[in-house]
């Protein structure tokens, strides 16, 4: 229930979620191309596995933004199948179910497996293939034969097809670097070579037949695209790939992983004083640190490139909530629990009032058009019940929790943070979104540029977004294509067929003077409250 919750109730929100839905709908018109398009040309980011699952489920359920999330709340629904697996062999079936828990409650993990996005796939993949090496590493142990680590490589092919390279590296190396450090040698002389022979195998069996594809095609330049260039740019970083976006530096995640996996991560300093009975945990929690070191050397950073390493994270404090209260446990854990469940309370509070403030209409100034495009009256009531039940909400678990932490129960109050954390994150996806939608839905913006150029003239942009480029044929039906320099605008416009050009507000700082003079203003338009996008008619005679 939490995993389909608010997928339905909602358009496409920013900032992924248009694309890969629009680029998954072109993928059904296109009868499962080995090419992914965005508004017709070739989008090449990443491989095209998620996009054939997009078009399957708009083939299944037609096309909107809710057949858009269902692979992503699918997805997700695996993940935490995997966490309550990890969860278990690391520390009996208690510990699953609190693994499963805290994944499904993490704040990062909660936004994306309701977005329509392929980290979702990535996640499921990579964390199915560390599942994989932690069989394998018990089987291994025991002296029994065992299927895991073939698994892991066709998890690894899987993975590859869904973002290329990172799959399988991230799939594969945190647990070799993570039986480094536990000094597990047998494991590595044992499974070290075969693992990666695997994962190498699967990742050529699956992958190949895409790549010769491509290259039978002729388009052996979107291999180089997808598989170097793209690489390159995002490890490389500067000035030469700044295309490819999201340089960060090294430390970056030191702060957004915590951040990332919250209220969870106030739980690590009474993990790491835990005692007793933790050798699964332990090489769990070896993986994770393993992955975030991979995952700095890169220069292109994300908070949700690191959801894969999620599902080992959920799994490790599920082992410490189910020895919360009995000797194995930490000295420090009715105070931990007495934090997680502040911030809880905290989160409830903060929620309150932000919404208090909303139906108010009393928001800082650079709300205000986020303000103004809520649904006025029905808006404001909705709010200000919810405000009311989160505040209400927030002193229950409050007082529930501190009865259980001053009665000697702080296994009871570990069971309270994990209950409280689903409802709190079930209310926010079910209720909050469609609230929300009317502030952050891009539809109505989507039409009008649809409408405002003739249908028999194919719509021309000049430097649009990946935003705009995907909602406009996603709602309107109309593939719209964007050229990225003056001179091939003033090219299409005076030969070919179309005679109006959409600007976004960045586009229009790169008009040169020439080109502006001949355009009329013909519509002014907003997509969404942020992207305000102006049609012109060109003029030759201006």
């Amino acid at each position: 229930m939490l995993g389909f919750a608010g997928i339905f109730q909602h358009g496409l929100w920013t900032p992924d979620e248009p694309r890969e839905a629009e680029i998954g709908r072109e993928m059904l018109d296109s009868g499962l191309s080995a090419v992914p398009t965005l508004g017709g040309a070739p989008f090449v980011e990443k491989p095209p596995l998620f996009p054939w699952i997009l078009a399957g489920s708009y083939s299944v359920f037609g096309v909107s933004a809710g057949s858009a999330r269902i692979p992503s709340a699918l997805f997700g629904i695996g993940a935490v199948l995997v966490a309550f697996e990890l969860g278990r062999r690391a520390g009996g079936r208690t510990a699953g179910l609190c693994a499963a828990a805290v994944l499904a409650t993490s704040v990062e993990f909660a936004a994306i497996s309701h977005a329509s996005v392929n980290d979702t796939a990535l996640l499921f993949f990579v964390a199915a293939g560390h599942l994989a090496f932690l069989v394998a590493r018990d089987d291994q142990r025991l002296g029994r034969r065992s299927l895991a680590l073939p698994l892991a490589g066709l998890l690894a092919g899987l993975a590859f097809l869904t973002k290329a390279w990172i799959g399988p590296i991230l799939l594969a190396g945190p647990p070799l670097i993570a039986a480094a450090l536990g000094r597990e040698w047998r494991f590595l002389a044992r499974a070290g070579v075969r693992s990666i022979l695997a994962c190498v195998a699967g990742t050529v069996l699956l992958g190949a037949p895409w790549v010769l594809a491509l290259v039978r095609a002729g388009r052996s330049d979107l291999v180089r695209i997808c598989l170097v260039d793209n690489v390159v740019g995002r490890a490389a970083g500067g000035a030469a790939y700044a295309s490819f976006g999201h340089a960060r530096g090294p430390l970056y995640y030191l702060s957004a992983f915590p951040a990332s996996f919250l209220p969870w991560t106030l739980a690590i300093p009474a993990i790491v004083l835990a005692r007793a009975g933790r050798d699964r945990a332990r090489f769990l929690a070896l993986l994770v640190v393993a992955g975030l070191v991979l995952l700095s050397i890169p220069s292109g950073k994300r908070e949700l490139y690191a959801l894969p390493l999620f599902p080992a994270a959920a799994a490790v404090v599920g082992v410490w909530l189910s020895r919360v209260g009995s000797r194995r446990g930490s000295r420090i854990d009715a105070p931990t629990l007495a934090a997680v469940l502040g911030v809880l309370v905290l989160a409830c509070a903060a929620g309150a009032l932000g919404l208090a403030l909303a139906a108010a209409g009393r928001v800082p100034a650079s709300l205000a058009e986020f303000a103004r495009a809520l649904d006025g009256r029905r808006a404001s009531g909705v709010l200000a019940v919810a405000a009311a039940a989160l505040a209400l909400g927030g002193a229950a678990i409050a007082w529930f929790a501190a009865r259980a932490l001053r009665s000697g129960s702080p296994a009871l109050a570990a069971r309270t943070a994990v209950a409280a954390a689903s409802i709190l994150v079930f209310a926010l996806q079910a209720g909050l979104r469609p609230i929300l939608d009317p502030a952050k839905d891009l539809r109505a913006g989507a039409l009008a540029i649809a409408r405002a150029v003739p249908a028999p003239e194919p719509l021309l942009g000049f430097a649009l977004d990946e935003t705009i480029r995907a909602v406009v044929p996603f709602y309107g039906g109309r593939l719209i294509r964007s050229v990225d320099d003056p001179e091939s605008a003033v090219a299409d416009l005076e030969s070919g067929p179309s005679r109006h050009l959409v600007v976004t507000e960045a586009g229009e700082k790169r008009l040169p003077d020439g080109l502006r003079r001949r355009l009329a203003p013909v519509a002014e338009l907003r997509v969404g409250v942020a992207r305000p996008v102006t049609v012109y008619r060109y003029d030759a005679a201006r």
